[in-house]
């Protein structure tokens, strides 16, 4: 007796894509949990990248729109990152033995372990913007920073710009001094822009260091299974976010 092939239609790249990775349905079907687990490493993906978008727009922004768009991306990149590294740590084995076939180095590999284990500068700031300031506004917190800001001689609780885009500036600020409220003990400024600065630094090498862990362990996936690479147009000199990862067959 045959078995029915797929009903459905094929999916197509969408316009503009200038290089793809393919396959047939039976590489899901082959292995559906695994299947699922690199879903689920590329849901994770695209939210990283498209945060990581975010805070380049954010950063061509001026004045009170900038400081809103940067200081709410950089916490959600840090909640996503958090949130990450939990599929991370929960799936190491599998996701590191992906990321060798695709060659990533050691010394890499090791360091994303590293940040899983909460062996990294940034762990404490990645936790604190997840549980607290992310997607939960923590009335305890956020009230140790309202009250460091009573002792202000004038507060500006909103702006608008030229074009009427608001921003509550005094809840920017003290999202800023939550975040990192360690810097914001410092009086001089040019060590808090330096214990700002630093901590960014430190925040945006976990995110980075989580989001190439999992773009190599989907190109070990693909290779693994003989996902196909095509390319589209000008796809022939396409160069991918990966490549440092990525060897020429996958």
């Amino acid at each position: 007796m045959s078995v029915p092939g797929p009903s459905d239609p094929p999916m197509e790249p969408m316009e503009g894509t200038t290089v793809s990775w393919e396959s047939g349905p039976e590489v899901i079907q082959q292995n559906v949990d695994l299947a699922v687990l690199m879903v689920r490493v590329g849901m994770a993906t695209n939210a990283l990248a498209a945060q990581l978008r975010s805070v380049e727009s954010a950063d061509k922004d001026h004045g009170a729109t900038k400081m809103r768009g940067v200081l709410s991306s950089i916490v959600t990149s840090a909640s996503l990152t958090w949130e990450a590294m939990k599929i991370a740590r929960d799936e190491m084995v599998t996701l590191r033995q992906l990321a060798v076939v695709a060659g990533a180095p050691l010394e890499e590999l090791n360091r994303v372990t590293d940040l899983c284990a909460g062996n990294h500068p940034a762990t404490s700031i990645l936790k604190r913007a997840r549980n607290k300031l992310g997607f939960h506004w923590d009335a305890g917190l956020i009230r140790t920073s309202v009250e460091s800001f009573a002792k202000s001689q004038n507060l500006v609780w909103r702006e608008l710009d030229a074009e009427d885009n608001a921003t509550d500036r005094l809840a920017a600020d003290v999202l800023g001094n939550a975040l990192l409220p360690d810097a914001g003990l410092e009086q001089d400024q040019t060590a808090l822009q330096e214990k700002v600065i630093e901590a960014l630094k430190q925040i945006s090498d976990a995110t980075n260091l989580i989001f190439q862990f999992f773009t190599a362990s989907v190109h070990g996936y693909f290779v693994s299974n003989s996902v196909a690479r095509k390319t589209h147009g000008d796809g022939a000199t396409s160069k991918t976010l990966d490549k440092e990862y990525v060897g020429e067959n996958s």
